[in-house]
This record gives structure tokens, C-alpha cells and sequence, in this order.
């Protein structure tokens, strides 16, 4: 009865707290929820991931040394928890690989938002950390990669990252207990074992919070007891992964992100993936500025720590920071700009009603242009937020089903960038033949294979508008020896709509004409071609 009498009483005093929560995590879940149910297939990426997990369905439960992805030799080295707890999902839901591609990274993206309250609440008041929720929830970037197949490992990296995070700011600023110690610990190894990017993120952003806690030394022996738990149980797995393939892929994979100005890029005009005005970096920047000139130095070192330590995927994790710093923008900015609330006030009022007219009206003008930019993200040129198209995906099965096994194909989309090339990824996986083109999973490959493998993707797809020797020639500048092109039309379904698009009209017109090059089918996802004679034209 004590029990029960306990956590009604902790249930009441946060009542306020519960119902703020539930409404900014409705509100991102059903954003989400919109963008993924438009399309039956995984947004984006995921194609290797898609064959990890039917490797480990093939292999009787046990991880391959070497991927059967792309027949690349790629090492297996990513921690395995995302692939069998979608194995393990396979079997207890029987749903297919693809389905749970699309739903898990919908419920983790979604399950990110109420541990990122928690840590505003350690940071700032009340309706405080609402607002860096609501634009946490709802900021393009802090969800649109995760949402995709590939977020299969993003987006429980990110959650159980954001756990751990939350967990140590309370340990730093609330002289949380021992389970909050515990809670780190566990979640920090979890977000390793998903994603390691997510894991790293967890200890420097701990590293941070230890920096500026007033009860230093009991603060780092709390910490420290966290770590220990977090490399218990990392440690099976690492051990395991170094006795197979050895410590090179990793450095391997550390070596693949891109540096810059941190406060710039963190802080610039595109960098949160916003479709309209960039109203995040924007309130970001105010934010910035006015902890600058109070002295508040915690926030801004972070998110400046965020960009240098992990340049990679600074765009996704920058998003907690500067969230952060944009309520701060408001609460003590612009609505004290526009009248009637004063800065020394604890906290806002109890309601918005508290507020003057155009005070509200400024804030639900903010805060309605944020979920404005979040529905209409997939608008935005460079956003992950589309799938492939039904036609696209019937002509990968014709291939796997009327091409010789043997066949290597180049795969031309005219896509610049390699990471929004979905097709591309999931060619091998969906096909069984080799895509020579194809990026990823060349980031566990060694000799700087990474950089030399998004140098032939890019000169590949230089050859969309170009005449037919440019493949001749790209194949000889790179080594390889291809068969097959692959060329294709409608390539995305986004937002619900199709996106009917022919790719390289001067390429398709010169392999038309070509007497070493035979039209194998066309379909209504695109050309097939093969190359009559693999040596030198």
C-alpha cells in the first residue's frame, strides 16, 4: 500500500510534466508515422543491413565472418544488436525483414523524444524543456535519417544514447541515485552494440556534463561506475568481433567522417534539413549568443563538442543541443522582446493564457512553423525521406530472377550524392548481383577503400550525361570490369506521390545506338543492357 501511495503521490507531482510529454511525443509520433506508412517499403536506405539480417537467418543464428552483401568482402564487423532483434521479431511476429525495417526505426525515432524531455528538465524549467522538445520532435534532421531501413541501427543507437545522456545529466545536475548510474551504464553499452557513433556520443557528452558539475569528484565516481558497466557489456562483443576480423575495420570506419568550422555548421542555414526557413538554426544562433553573453557555457560547449567529435553524424545529434538552445531563445529572448514577460520569471506562466496576445501569438507561430518544416521535410532536395518505387522494385526481381548469376552490373541514377542513392544500396541486396558502384559497407574496408569507393560512385554517375565511352573509360580508370547497366525511371515514391523520372537521356541514346551493347528488357522501372564485350572498346 506504501508503494502504490508513493508513486501516486510521484505521479501527481508530475502530472504537469506527464501530460506536456505525451502531447510533444503524439504530435513526432504521428509526423513520423506519416512519412513512413506513405510508402510500403523502407525510406531510403537499408539494403546491407536487409542482407545482415538474412545472413543471420541463413546461418542458422550466427553472424558471417564476410557479408554476402554486394559480393564486396566486406568484414562483419557492426555490432549486431539491431539485426537479431529484428531476426528475433522475424520469428515471434513472422513479419518480413522489409516490414520491420520500416516499423522498428518508427518506434525508436518515436521512443527518442520523451528521454530528450527528461534531459531538457535537467537543464531548464518546465515549459522550458517542452519547447526544446516540441522542436527536438520535430526538427527535420533529428528524425529523417533514422526513419529510414537504415535506421534499423540509428534509431535504437539514438534512443538508448539519449537514455544514457538524460541519466548522466541527472547524475551531474540532480544528484540523481544509484539506478540512474545503472540506467547509463546498461543503456551507453546498448547504443554501442546498435550503433557505436550513438555510444561515443553517450561518453563524450558525459565527459562534457562531468566538466561543468559543481560536486566534481563524486560526480566522476558515479560516472566512472556507469562506464564500467557500459564496457561489461560491450566487452563480449568486442572481444568476439577483434578475434574474427581483427582491429582494422574499425579504424577503418573511424576514419570516414569530414571536419569543419563546429559553431558554423552546427549553427548554419541547411545544416537541420529544414524545407522552409531555417527557423531551428536560427533560434539555435539566439540561443548561442545569449549563452555566450550570460556566462551559460554548458550547452554551447556541447553542441560545439558534438561537431568536432563526430562530424558525421553532428547533423542528427547537434539536434539535441540546439534544441536546447533554441528554447532558450524564446524564453529568454524573444518573448521578453515582445513584451510583458520578464526575464527574472522562474518559469513561464501556467498556461499560455498567462501570456499577453501577442506573446502567444508569437510563440504558436514558432512553434507551428517548426511542425510546418517537419511536414513538409520531404519537399527538400537532400531529404532521405522517400522509398523505391513499386516499378523499380518488380524490375530488381526480373533481374534476380532473368539475369545470369554471374552478371556485374554499374547502376547510373545521375544522383550526386551516394547516401541518397537508395537505389544504388539496394541493388545488391533485392538483385544478388554486384553493384560496382555502390558505397556502402566500403566504410569496414581498409586502405582508405572508402574514399577510393565514393570517388568511382561519383565518376560513375558524372556518365548520366555523357556518351558511352565515359563507361569505358570509368571502368579503366577504377579496375573494373562490368557486363550489365542498369538504368532507371520512376526511381521514388515520396510523400505519397510518384516521383516518373528518366535518368540520362544522352547515356540511354548512345546505348541505344551502340552495336557492343544489347537491350536486355525494358520495363516500366527502367533499361537493362548488356555489354557484349568486357574488354577494352
Amino acid at each position: 500500500m506504501l508503494g502504490i501511495g508513493a508513486a501516486v503521490r510521484w505521479l501527481d507531482q508530475r502530472r504537469a510534466d506527464i501530460i506536456l510529454l505525451a502531447a510533444v511525443t503524439a504530435v513526432g509520433a504521428g509526423v513520423r508515422a506519416s512519412f513512413v506508412l506513405a510508402t510500403d517499403f523502407p525510406l531510403n536506405d537499408g539494403g546491407m543491413f536487409y542482407s545482415i539480417v538474412s545472413d543471420i537467418s541463413a546461418n542458422s543464428w550466427r553472424m558471417p565472418e564476410e557479408l554476402s552483401y554486394n559480393d564486396a568482402g566486406i568484414p562483419s564487423a557492426y555490432p549486431p544488436l539491431a539485426f537479431y532483434l529484428t531476426r528475433v521479431f522475424e520469428v515471434l511476429t513472422g513479419a518480413e525483414i522489409l516490414t520491420l525495417q520500416r516499423v522498428i526505426p518508427l518506434v525508436f525515432s518515436t521512443a527518442a523524444i520523451p528521454p530528450f524531455y527528461v534531459l531538457a528538465r535537467a537543464f531548464a524549467t518546465r515549459y522550458t524543456a517542452f519547447i526544446a522538445s516540441w522542436i527536438f520532435a520535430l526538427v527535420p534532421r533529428s528524425f529523417d535519417w533514422e526513419l529510414g531501413g537504415g535506421g534499423l541501427t540509428r534509431a535504437p543507437g539514438l534512443f538508448f544514447a539519449l537514455v544514457a545522456v538524460a541519466c548522466l545529466a541527472l547524475v551531474a545536475f540532480r544528484e540523481a541515485r544509484l539506478t540512474a548510474v545503472i540506467v547509463a551504464g546498461t543503456t551507453a553499452s546498448l547504443a554501442v552494440l546498435a550503433h557505436p557513433q550513438m555510444g561515443l556520443f553517450a561518453i563524450y557528452s558525459g565527459a562534457v556534463f562531468l566538466a561543468f558539475a559543481r560536486e566534481r569528484m563524486v560526480v566522476a565516481r558515479r560516472m566512472g561506475l556507469a562506464a564500467m558497466i557500459a564496457v561489461a557489456g560491450v566487452a563480449p562483443w568486442l572481444v568476439l568481433a577483434l578475434s574474427h576480423v581483427g582491429v582494422a575495420p574499425y579504424l577503418a570506419a573511424a576514419q570516414t567522417g569530414t571536419h569543419g568550422p563546429a559553431a558554423v555548421q552546427v549553427l548554419g542555414p541547411s545544416f537541420f534539413s529544414e524545407p522552409l526557413f531555417p527557423i531551428v538554426a536560427a533560434l539555435g544562433a539566439i540561443g548561442f549568443a545569449w549563452c555566450i553573453g550570460t556566462r551559460a557555457w554548458l550547452v554551447p560547449v556541447w553542441a560545439v563538442a558534438i561537431m568536432v567529435l563526430d562530424p558525421r553524424k553532428a547533423e542528427t545529434l547537434g539536434a539535441a543541443p540546439v534544441s536546447l538552445l533554441g528554447a532558450f531563445a524564446l524564453m529568454h529572448v524573444l518573448l521578453p522582446v515582445l513584451g510583458g514577460y520578464s526575464e527574472g520569471t522562474p518559469s513561464m506562466p501556467a498556461t499560455a493564457g498567462g501570456l499577453e496576445v501577442r506573446q502567444r501569438l508569437g510563440l504558436y507561430c514558432i512553434l507551428g512553423f517548426v511542425l510546418l518544416g517537419a511536414i513538409l521535410a520531404p519537399l527538400l532536395s537532400t531529404s532521405p525521406l522517400h522509398s523505391l518505387s513499386p516499378e523499380v522494385r518488380d524490375t530488381l526481381g526480373r533481374i534476380d530472377h532473368e539475369v545470369a548469376p554471374d552478371a556485374t552490373f554499374v547502376v547510373i541514377t545521375g544522383e550526386e550524392h551516394w547516401a541518397l542513392d537508395a537505389l544504388s544500396e539496394w541493388f545488391p541486396a533485392l538483385t544478388n548481383r554486384p553493384s560496382l558502384g555502390t558505397v556502402q559497407g566500403a566504410e569496414w574496408l581498409p586502405g582508405r577503400e572508402f574514399a577510393r569507393q565514393i570517388d568511382a560512385y561519383e565518376g560513375l554517375q558524372d556518365c548520366a550525361d555523357e556518351e558511352i565511352d565515359c563507361l569505358a573509360d570509368w571502368a579503366a580508370a577504377h579496375g573494373h570490369k562490368f557486363d550489365h547497366v542498369f538504368i532507371p525511371r520512376a526511381v521514388y515514391t515520396a510523400y505519397g506521390r510518384e516521383e516518373m523520372e528518366e535518368c540520362c537521356a544522352l547515356l540511354l541514346s548512345a546505348l541505344e545506338r551502340a552495336s557492343d551493347y544489347r537491350l536486355v528488357f525494358d520495363s516500366p522501372g527502367g533499361k537493362v543492357y548488356r555489354r557484349v564485350t568486357t574488354g577494352p572498346r
